[in-house]
């Protein structure tokens, strides 16, 4: 990938790898984690879908697929803080050019 200091990178996450979690303090045995805000909520019967802002220059949001029953635990509703953790091994990096 020829990667260097400064080189523009895409990174994927696929959002059923994304965990939720409701509370700062509590960290999950993954290593990434990143905080923000949740924006969008779009339930359904089994799985529920959770856009949360990231107030990063570059990143904007980050997608969760978690259970319906999941967000209920949490608790979670349009502007709760967040944390996504996600494992290394579930990012796909991309560089173009």
């Amino acid at each position: 990938m020829e990667l260097s200091t400064g080189r523009e990178v895409i990174a994927l996450i696929k959002a059923p790898a994304v965990f939720l979690l409701a509370d700062r303090d509590n960290r999950a045995s993954v290593s990434n984690h990143l905080t923000g805000v949740v924006s969008r909520i779009h339930r359904a019967p089994v799985n529920t879908e959770v856009v949360v802002d990231l107030p990063l220059a570059r990143v904007r949001h980050i997608t969760a697929v978690v259970t319906t029953q999941a967000v209920a635990s949490l608790r979670l509703s349009v502007r709760s803080a967040v944390t996504v953790a996600f494992q290394a091994s579930s990012v796909i990096v991309a560089s173009f050019g």
